[in-house]
């Protein structure tokens, strides 16, 4: 019977993953005018997008002391797998939108532990 129970419990978790797409931040670009002069304004650049799996929470917009420290200000949390990040704290995320339009969500923090990684992330305005 656990044996059964466990593999239910590993296929419900397999049923909740969900496609989203990240991009880390590449680099800032001055930007200028026609006249070639510097507007005093940037562009940030970012690799190419990169297709990664986790489950989100429900939409929240509360801070997590245990896992992120006194005051995050987050939408959903992303729970992945990986021990490792594959992206950091200035990576942008396609939740709704394919990664050929402007980002859903930037990484607010992350939290890495033994066994998986809980992501922060908030909605771009």
């Amino acid at each position: 019977m656990r044996m059964f129970r466990g593999w239910l419990l590993m296929s419900l978790l397999e049923c909740d993953l969900r496609p989203f797409w990240y991009a880390n931040y590449k680099n800032r670009t001055m930007l200028v005018n026609d006249k070639g002069l510097p507007t005093g304004e940037h562009s940030i650049g970012y690799e190419d997008p990169v297709q990664a799996y986790g489950t989100f929470s429900e939409n929240k917009g509360t801070s997590t002391v245990r896992e992120f420290g006194i005051y995050v200000d987050y939408d959903y949390i992303v729970h992945m797998e990986c021990t490792e990040c594959p992206f950091d704290e200035n990576a942008v995320i396609w939740l709704n939108n394919e990664p050929d339009r402007d980002p859903d969500f930037k990484v607010e923090r992350i939290a890495e532990f033994p066994t998986y990684t809980a992501v922060a992330i908030r909605q771009v305005r």
